[in-house]
């Protein structure tokens, strides 16, 4: 049976300029009357289904939609507990009010426990039109915010996938760079350096004034030397080959001796495996890292030692890098919103990992960087 409840004019009052689809549980037509003429003395605009089995209770959650249940607790066929839990395996975020004759404690605290959102006297059905329209006001406000939260969550989950994906295309983007740096510009000059050489030789065999011209030669070729140096250095930085060719740990350790040969930093990295077979994702994300850390801790350390270890421990990668130097308020650092910091955060929540940073005043600081590894990913261990 359903009733539509509006005002003795037929009017609308209800301040939300909401019309409610009520659900009624209730055995007693007349017990349901006396609910319909408080909700319509309370102005509360209404459509009203009355149902009294488990099998109609069933079906009115799917297909009534209904904005809000009303159930009496005791029933010829089951109770109001059950209709409940058949509610929330249906939908969850409909409010759930018992109007009941019971007048029992332990009956009220424990429909609330199971999820029922308010318990109300038949003889006080005074009550009802505020406790009604609280309840659905809570249920939509958490609906609201269960909803803005999966629609935030899905925004980071695409910010992440974008990030991913630039963080990739920037990867292959400096390995092209390197590659044509290395080869055309760094064969150039090379050429160039043998040409010269060539030239100077030809110019020996002449032995008139000379002089000047060999000196020439001779400081043309030093700035030759010099700029290939650069072009490696810079190429280098760009995309270490050794990453892509030899693996993390070779990486490692290079980064280390380069690291103490460019700062005067004593360097010490150790571990306990000889390689780590990772793909070339975890394996940039992990030196990238590093090399992010390392430069931290040249501009803010003061430190005059650096230790770096790196382990696999249960199909979890672990990187730590502590140094000695002067530390600071890990609260400090944090809100520094250093984008260093959020780019080794993010390239290591990208892959399911986390960075967590330790640090005190003059105690130094140790970086603990984890990265989940699939069980393919093979360890060997020195002392194999």
């Amino acid at each position: 049976m359903e009733t539509t409840g509006l005002n003795s004019k037929g009017k609308n009052n209800n301040p939300r300029k909401r019309k409610f689809r009520i659900l009624l549980l209730e055995d007693v037509e007349a017990d349901a009357d006396l609910v319909e003429i408080e909700l319509k003395n309370a102005h509360i605009s209404f459509t009203s289904k009355r149902v009294q089995t488990k099998e109609e209770f069933t079906g009115a959650v799917q297909t009534f939609s209904p904005d809000a249940i009303l159930a009496d607790y005791h029933l010829p066929s089951f109770t109001a507990l059950e209709a409940l839990q058949i509610m929330k395996n249906i939908r969850s975020e409909i409010p759930f009010l018992l109007v009941t004759g019971s007048q029992s404690e332990e009956i009220a605290v424990e429909c609330i426990k199971q999820g029922a959102d308010d318990y109300i006297l038949k003889e006080r059905l005074a009550r009802l039109p505020s406790a009604l329209l609280s309840a659905i006001e809570k249920k939509q406000t958490a609906h609201e915010k269960e909803k803005a939260i999966q629609e935030l969550k899905s925004s980071q989950e695409q910010l992440r996938a974008l990030s991913a994906h630039l963080q990739s295309i920037r990867e292959e983007e400096r390995t092209r760079i390197a590659r044509e740096i290395h080869d055309e510009l760094g064969q150039s000059l090379t050429a160039l350096k043998m040409d010269l050489l060539w030239l100077q030789g030809k110019i020996l065999e002449e032995q008139k004034n000379i002089e000047p011209i060999d000196e020439t030669i001779r400081t043309m070729t030093h700035v030759i030397d010099s700029t290939i140096q650069t072009v490696r250095r810079i190429a280098t930085e760009l995309r270490p080959g050794v990453l892509d060719d030899l693996g993390l740990v070779a990486a490692i350790e290079w980064q280390s001796q380069e690291f103490q040969h460019r700062t005067n930093i004593l360097c010490r990295f150790t571990s306990t495996a000889r390689d780590i077979e990772l793909d070339r994702e975890r394996a940039t994300a992990v030196f990238r890292i590093l090399q992010e850390t390392l430069t931290n801790v040249v501009r803010h350390a003061r430190a005059a030692r650096v230790s770096i270890r790196l382990e696999v421990e249960r199909n979890i990668l672990i990187l730590e890098i502590k140094d000695d130097g002067r530390g600071a308020d890990t609260e400090k650092i944090e809100s520094k919103r250093s984008l260093g910091l959020l780019g080794m955060k993010e390239r290591a929540a990208l892959l399911g990992g986390s960075v967590e940073i330790v640090s005190a005043a003059h105690a130094g600081t140790t970086v603990v960087v984890k990265i989940p590894v699939p069980p393919a990913a093979q360890e060997h261990r020195i002392n194999d």
